[in-house]
């Protein structure tokens, strides 16, 4: 595969293991998240991935080929899809708990922006 294609399956995975994880919580081992969630519980567990995946796209940058420029515009397309979804996060907490429904739709938010990242980049969305 291109390396520059990895990278952006790399990328827009990244988008989408958060909120299965908060919304599904089902891996044995981990923590199940169960719901109703505190808010300030969501919203760090939030906070967390989406720090956990820009270190990691952080890392896929600096070892690729691709040009400086691009490499300003997938870090922007990462900061507006992150506040994206720190907003539906806080939108969802707002009320001092998270149901199982208000995670859902935050996810349903991390999938259109993994769509929307990889459609960006001439990938076909799944």
């Amino acid at each position: 595969m291109h390396p520059v294609r990895s990278f952006f399956a790399a990328v827009a995975l990244a988008f989408l293991i958060p909120s299965v994880a908060l919304a599904a919580g089902e891996k044995a081992g981990k923590d199940k998240g169960h719901f109703p969630m505190p808010g300030d519980a969501f919203t760090t567990r939030v906070e967390a991935r989406l720090t956990k995946v820009s270190k990691k796209l952080e890392e896929r940058l600096s070892k690729s080929r691709i040009g400086d420029n691009l490499k300003k515009e997938i870090r922007a397309d990462f900061e507006r899809s992150a506040a994206k979804i720190r907003a539906a996060a806080n939108k969802a907490a707002a009320d001092g708990s998270v149901t199982k429904e208000e995670a859902k739709r935050v996810r349903e938010l991390s999938r259109e922006m993994r769509k929307e990242m990889k459609g960006k980049r001439g990938r076909k969305a799944k």
